[in-house]
């Protein structure tokens, strides 16, 4: 039950409530899928993605963490070129791909934390750094 909450640094081999034994599940698959033949759907590949950026380049990132999502970027692309890009959902997930790929890349480009968004490879704020990018409308 440890490791369903997180707690845990392996998955159970078992599990007992009240004593009575009950039967581990074996991990589904894992990717972009998430379906044992293997096939994505927009659906799919949009969780994948949301994941992924949620769990690697959210508040706190780190190169490693930034690259490991860059990865998930591209599987979701090149499993986008497989789909028709005529269907909404598949021009959405493109979209969101591509929002992502951006982000993730200006990510890593900036070595220091700054403002929300913290580096737990560069803790400090780069003073060289301020008012380095404006944006504007």
């Amino acid at each position: 039950m440890r490791s369903v909450l997180g707690f845990a640094d392996s998955a159970d081999s078992s599990l007992s409530i009240g004593g009575v034994a009950l039967p581990v599940p074996e991990p589904g698959p894992s990717g972009p899928t998430g379906k044992p033949d293997g096939a994505a759907t927009p659906e799919s590949l949009r969780r994948y993605i949301q994941q992924a950026m949620s769990t690697d380049a959210g508040v706190q990132r780190s190169a490693e963490s930034l690259q490991r999502v860059w990865q998930v970027i591209g599987q979701t692309l090149a499993a986008l070129d497989h789909m028709d890009p005529q269907v909404v959902a598949v021009a959405e997930v493109r979209n969101l791909a591509q929002i992502a790929q951006t982000l993730v890349a200006a990510a890593l480009a900036r070595t220091e934390s700054r403002g929300t968004h913290a580096r737990i490879d560069y803790p400090a704020t780069d003073p060289a750094q301020t008012h380095r990018l404006v944006t504007g409308i």
